[in-house]
């Protein structure tokens, strides 16, 4: 999913770039810095959503001070959101005291909260989620079990083992409590996950979350159990159980998988193909190749991809050059493969790509070219710098407006030279103002 978001803000970077404008850094800095003290609520959310787009750092202790003195709703819960999907842990404190003071605010907040120490993998209110379960408080009942799960500590399983087996439990809560368990490494959990787990007579999503938390428990009593439930009658369930048996390997496990790969259900088939990936299974590579080549689901295709680069090996990457340097092939999924041989091709492989990649610039078609672009400008990491050093130098200025966005991103100085070069010498005013304003950032 995020790679199909960051796949469609290139996309939008490519179509809307005749629209971009750029001012001088240090004009940008104090107009930022600006409206993050004075600036209405709808100007700071807007900021937020650029300083996020961007992986910009700069503001988060200013950001931090807005955080603490904020009283709109809406404004707390934007920035909680803004840290919650940098990771950062500048606002522990002040999300532990709303939780703490919980019966005096928004329930929005609130659950903001929530949402924020969870995606942070934080203890700073595991106290009041023990509370909140101990006391049934059933608004916050089920943030507080997301919220114990994801800190991860063993220590808190007997407690929400305990509430599962509650009376007044609801089953959005066992289900949530099923899940949770996976992430706090009790073997005390083992014989309630793997009872549910076997359950035909259960619900399938409790079978789903007890499959997938015995794959993490890592016991491997659970294999029997999830090599049955891989042949369960719904498809969710079948899926779970291939998915957790991606953490085991085995012969029991390898013939599981490579089963599962003949599915006739999407959801199962796709976690084979991540499950024989996630095992390196060389037995795999035939299959993954066929499925690559010929699943009718996208989803199954792009997966036996990865999958392959995963396990790796000659065979792996040249075939997956290969359907890179196929022209009858789709564009998305050259596009995929393309990606994957940057991220971890071997030499001969990345060689290959790049020759592809130089011819599709020369040809008058430029469809393939802009979705080979788009899927290497989406990447972080210095494999695709010399993907961004030819856009920079390309003759279509969106191409070089969007890598000088990767740069900026990746706040990358080894192209500084040439950006500098560009904020002097391009002949479109729109790339001069962003180099000028990217090379800024790189200082």
């Amino acid at each position: 999913m995020r790679t199909r978001l960051l796949a469609l803000c290139a996309f939008a970077l490519f179509a809307c770039a005749a629209q971009v404008t750029a001012e001088d850094p240090a004009d940008l800095a104090e107009r930022r810095e600006a409206t993050l003290r004075y600036g209405i609520e709808g100007q700071v959310i807007e900021l937020l959503d650029a300083l996020r787009s961007e992986k910009n750092s700069d503001f988060d202790e200013l950001i931090a001070e807005l955080l603490e003195s904020s009283t709109s709703p809406k404004l707390v819960v934007a920035l909680l959101d803004y840290f919650s999907k940098s990771g950062s842990s500048a606002a522990e404190g002040r999300a532990a005291a709303l939780i703490a003071g919980r019966d005096e605010q928004d329930d929005g907040v609130v659950g903001a909260a929530f949402s924020y120490l969870t995606a942070v993998k934080s203890g700073a209110a595991l106290d009041d989620a023990l509370t909140i379960l101990k006391d049934g408080e059933k608004r916050y009942e089920q943030a507080a079990v997301k919220m114990l799960g994801a800190a991860g500590r063993a220590e808190h399983a007997a407690a929400l083992r305990q509430k599962y087996d509650a009376y007044d439990s609801t089953p959005a809560i066992r289900q949530d409590i099923l899940l949770a368990l996976g992430g706090l490494a009790s073997p005390d959990s083992f014989d309630l996950l793997a009872k549910v787990a076997s359950d035909t007579g259960a619900g399938k999503v409790e079978r789903m979350y007890a499959c997938s938390s015995l794959g993490k428990l890592g016991d491997a009593q659970a294999v029997p159990i999830l090599v049955k439930a891989s042949t369960a009658d719904d498809p969710n369930v079948r899926a779970y159980a291939v998915e957790a048996l991606g953490r085991f390997p085995g012969g029991d496990v390898s013939s599981a998988i490579l089963s599962s790969l003949r599915d006739a259900h999407v959801l199962p088939r796709t976690a084979a193909v991540k499950a024989a990936g996630a095992l390196g299974l060389s037995d795999a590579v035939p299959a993954l190749e066929y499925k690559a080549s010929y699943d009718p689901e996208r989803q199954v295709r792009e997966a036996a991809i990865d999958a392959l680069a995963r396990i790796g090996g000659g065979r792996a990457f040249s075939f997956i050059a290969g359907m890179l340097e196929d022209a009858k092939a789709a564009s998305m999924y050259r596009a995929k493969a393309l990606a994957v041989i940057v991220t971890s091709g071997d030499a001969s492989s990345r060689k290959r790509a790049m020759d592809v990649f130089d011819k599709a610039a020369l040809d008058k078609d430029r469809n393939l070219f802009q979705a080979l672009a788009r899927a290497v400008l989406v990447l972080d990491g210095t494999e695709a710098a010399a993907y961004a050093e030819r856009l920079l130098a390309d003759s279509d200025y969106t191409s070089r407006l969007a890598a000088l966005a990767w740069v900026e991103r990746n706040k990358y100085k080894g192209l500084a030279g040439v950006v500098k070069n560009l904020s002097e010498t391009d002949p479109v005013p729109a790339v001069k103002k962003r180099a000028a304003e990217t090379l800024g950032r790189l200082n």
